[in-house]
């Protein structure tokens, strides 16, 4: 994770098509390791960029996540001794920017929740599994059913797209998959109206 934010980093209303940039602009020591300045660039806007304080541990968390993708990422090794040589965080400092580069090249590792928490912790940290059961709980409850049986969060690699394992409750030995879809950067009403102008559908013959 981000040892330290700036005050510039900001939550933007979020369209999960527009590109993510980055640029890791420079390197210093700080106590027992080195923190690398990454700046963010968010589509083509100027004013809608930060920037990002990341230590080598970040990049190899975010690598361990990305590993369930299975495609070859190369993050640069870690050294245990002279991490602090100009030469060796010169060429560390190359590596990670190559390693980023390659990552947001790739149509699949760009696009996971990963990736965009990564980069842009502010707009990304939600937890959408918990709000996917959340809303199909309450939906379940008013209609008595169907029953949650449990998120499956290994499906999938969609960005706000959730699978739960659901069964109907007259017929408990069944199970099948539900997916949900939190509203994407197209939505433009207010949540309880656009829940009234659903509800009217029913009606409509």
């Amino acid at each position: 994770m981000a040892v330290f934010e700036k005050k510039l980093s900001q939550k933007l209303s979020i369209d999960d098509t527009v590109a993510l940039t980055c640029v890791i602009e420079a390197a210093q020591k700080s106590a027992d390791h080195m923190v690398y300045s990454v700046r963010i660039q968010y589509g083509p806007k100027p004013e809608n960029s930060w920037t990002l304080q990341k230590r080598y541990s970040d990049f190899v968390a975010l690598d361990t996540e990305l590993k369930i993708a299975n495609i070859d990422v190369q993050l640069p090794p870690k050294k245990v001794f002279g991490n602090f040589d100009r030469e060796f965080v010169a060429e560390r400092q190359q590596g990670l920017q190559k390693y980023i580069d390659t990552i947001l090249g790739h149509p699949l590792l760009a696009n996971s929740q990963a990736v965009k928490k990564f980069l842009s912790p502010d707009n990304y940290t939600i937890n959408q599994t918990e709000i996917a059961l959340q809303h199909v709980s309450m939906v379940f409850r008013s209609e008595n059913k169907w029953d949650v049986i449990e998120s499956l969060p290994d499906i999938g690699w969609r960005l706000r797209k959730e699978y739960i394992l659901v069964k109907p409750i007259d017929q408990p030995k069944i199970k099948e998959i539900l997916t949900w879809c939190d509203y994407g950067p197209d939505k433009f009403m207010p949540e309880k109206e656009l829940a009234a102008v659903l509800r009217i559908f029913p009606s409509i013959q």
